[in-house]
């Protein structure tokens, strides 16, 4: 392994219309919503619990808005709002909203997921009743594979397994690399399971996270690391992982070398294409990784390998 040098989000509210007819739950201090995510080993959208403080309903929908934005706490979880996407209005009337959204390029899968995610979030919240959702994305009303324009879209209407396009997925056979029992070596294992296409480097840093199939075999790399993005851009990896990747290993230098090559070894050995990789923290580079100086320098496929 060889190491080289190399050096808007914006929400827009306007809240307003008549709020009648609706009944409110009053929480003394905070209330629990299900906030709508994509499960990348399921393929699916699923609920993940946040809680919103106690406020007027108008305010509370702004948090619940706000808090799509957030990044998921567990690894396997996705935001499903684009960063360039921007809500110019939201307004409440009776049991429906209307959101109008714009945004610079969403291809039509993308934003199936962000439709049903909104409906669904925004239609189960425990302290408004809404019944449905009217979307205006860029200006005109969302669309059907058939032209026919959606209108007021419920619960009901965006099922979620049925109505989401699925990732192109593949089966494939992952060549992972885990430690040892006395982590003074790398051991090879093999699994095979169905992979998104164009997140083969995802998939193999959540597996690695996950950990091996065999006692005998570990991961270094903490379980509670979040995988912040994964990018892949002209042979270049880009690994953005959370602060525990950091703060919660526990190990000697040589075993922070050794996880540092699992993960870049299990990498480039499923993605050709994939020439280096450069390991961040929360965004930043660290020059130093529990002893292994250079960390913020492009790990290099070895040509030994």
């Amino acid at each position: 392994m060889v190491k080289v040098g190399v050096l808007g989000l914006m929400v827009v509210l306007v809240l307003g219309g008549v709020v009648g007819g609706v009944v409110y739950l009053q929480f003394s201090n905070s209330v629990a919503v299900e906030i709508y995510r994509f499960n990348t080993r399921t393929n699916r959208l699923e609920a993940e619990v946040r809680r919103i403080v106690y406020d007027s309903p108008s305010e509370m929908l702004r948090s619940v808005v706000a808090a799509m934005y957030v990044v998921p706490r567990s690894p396997h979880l996705d935001v499903i709002v684009p960063p360039d996407v921007v809500i110019e209005h939201l307004t409440i009337s009776g049991s429906t909203v209307e959101l109008a959204i714009n945004y610079e390029e969403m291809t039509p899968y993308e934003e199936a997921l962000f439709r049903v995610a909104l409906v669904h979030t925004l239609t189960g919240l425990p302290f408004i009743y809404i019944n449905g959702v009217n979307l205006i994305f860029n200006g005109e009303m969302p669309s059907n594979s058939f032209g026919e324009t959606l209108g007021l879209q419920t619960r009901e209407d965006v099922l979620i397994s049925p109505n989401i396009m699925p990732r192109m997925m593949t089966e494939s056979t992952l060549v992972l690399y885990f430690l040892s029992e006395d982590s003074t070596e790398l051991i090879q294992e093999e699994r095979t399971l169905e992979v998104p296409t164009f997140a083969v480097a995802h998939a193999v840093l959540e597996q690695l996270i996950e950990g091996s199939s065999y006692a005998d075999r570990l991961s270094a790399i903490p379980s509670n690391t979040i995988i912040r993005d994964v990018r892949v851009e002209g042979g270049l990896c880009s690994l953005n992982l959370s602060s525990e990747f950091l703060n919660n290993f526990s190990g000697t230098q040589a075993v922070a070398e050794l996880m540092l090559q699992s993960i870049t070894r299990s990498i480039m050995g499923n993605v050709g294409a994939i020439h280096s990789i450069q390991f961040l923290i929360e965004s930043e580079r660290h020059e130093n990784f529990h002893g292994v100086s250079d960390f913020d320098l492009l790990f290099e496929r070895d040509t030994n390998d």
